[in-house]
């Protein structure tokens, strides 16, 4: 949408037209496409961290605190320190004054 705005157009012709061109199967594909072709293989992704963290977590010849650390990071890739939060409805009246 920023090229279109950047050509002149408002930005509700702007959403109205990508709207329109995401609904055509042909840009879609391509869009996707392209975004296919951006991803680097230098970037390693969610899996391939997992299993290098994994490997120096096992690696005998690694240092303890290495070990932790790999641990750590596993632990918060899966969420394992994330805590679920119950929430709480309280009820306060207020006296009634009488002046």
């Amino acid at each position: 949408m920023p090229g279109t705005m950047d050509a002149g157009y408002s930005e509700r012709t702007a959403r109205g037209s990508s709207a329109r061109l995401l609904a055509n199967a042909g840009i879609r594909a391509a869009l996707e496409r392209l975004a296919a072709d951006t991803r680097c293989a230098a970037i390693a992704d969610a899996s391939e961290r997992k299993a290098f963290l994994t490997r120096v977590m096992r690696d005998n010849t690694e240092s303890m605190p290495a070990h932790l650390r790999a641990t750590e990071l596993l632990a918060k890739m899966e969420g394992d320190f994330l805590e679920s939060a119950t929430p709480v409805t309280v009820t306060v009246s207020r006296p009634l004054v009488t002046i």
